[in-house]
This record gives structure tokens, C-alpha cells and sequence, in this order.
């Protein structure tokens, strides 16, 4: 199950996989690395890798990151950094939250257009090509669905 709120960035990677004429296998990591570690160690904060997929803060779970590949060519998933307590109200609803105790769950606070910023350039060329953000209203144009009212 999948949680999402305003208290979050949440980033949905859509792309190809395939890279050069090769059945791709980008590697996780690196996506983890452009959303999470260095980004949050731009903005001073100890993140790290913990035992669960995810990004880390002092012991608690800051980052969920999902990636799933749609017959083997297209990544149609993401990731949600919580950046206020707000966010830990959802994960009591859907217990357990990536199968962890919803306790495990915490959040990080970051300026939004610094860390948004770097997440584009730290995934952008050369690694998979141009990425830029699009708002809600955009995103679902582009799907051929109406947006709901906020």
C-alpha cells in the first residue's frame, strides 16, 4: 500500500530502462543516492542506509522508495521524503507501512526548493537523461485525467 500527503516530496520516476541497446538494470542505489544521503547531506543531515530499504535518520525510516520495473522496460514508481511530523498520521492508518512498526517512521525537515533542485540535477544528464518537475495538474494532463478538487 502506498501513502502519500502534503507533508512529503514525493517523486515519481517514469523512464526507460533500457540503455544503449541493453535490457537495463539501473541500479537502486542510485536513485536512493539522488534522493536521499547526499541530498539530505546537503542540507546537514546525517542520513544513512539501514537494514530496510529506505533512507535513514537516527534510527528512523525518513524516506520510503519503491521501484518496479512494467514488463521489464519502464519504472513507474518512486519515492516520498515525510518533511513534517504531519506525515507519521498516515502510517498509522495503513500499519504496517513498507512492513515496518508505523514507530519506525519519522520525518526530516528541508528547505523544498533546495532539496527538489537537487534531486533533478543529481538525477538528470548524464545518468538517464533530462528530468524536470511537473505540478499535480500537469501530471495528470499528461495521463488524460481530470484533476479532483484540492
Amino acid at each position: 500500500m502506498t501513502y502519500h500527503c502534503k507533508d512529503q516530496i514525493v517523486a515519481y520516476y517514469v523512464f526507460s530502462v533500457m540503455r544503449e541497446g541493453e535490457e537495463g538494470r539501473w541500479p537502486p542505489y542510485q536513485i536512493r543516492g539522488a534522493v536521499g544521503h547526499r541530498r539530505l547531506e546537503d542540507q546537514g543531515i546525517h542520513a544513512y542506509r539501514g537494514s530496510e530499504p529506505g533512507i535513514w535518520v537516527s534510527g528512523r525510516k525518513v524516506c520510503s522508495i519503491g521501484l518496479a520495473i512494467d514488463g521489464g522496460e519502464v519504472s513507474f514508481h518512486g519515492s516520498a521524503l515525510n518533511t513534517s511530523e504531519a506525515a507519521m498520521n498516515g502510517f498509522y492508518r495503513i500499519n504496517p507501512p513498507c512492513g515496518l512498526s508505523p514507530s519506525v517512521m519519522g520525518w526530516v525537515s528541508v528547505d523544498r526548493k533546495l532539496y527538489i533542485q537537487s534531486v533533478i540535477r543529481s538525477l538528470g544528464p548524464p545518468m538517464y537523461g533530462p528530468f524536470r518537475l511537473v505540478d499535480r495538474e500537469e501530471f495528470l494532463q499528461g495521463l488524460g485525467l481530470s484533476p479532483l478538487p484540492s
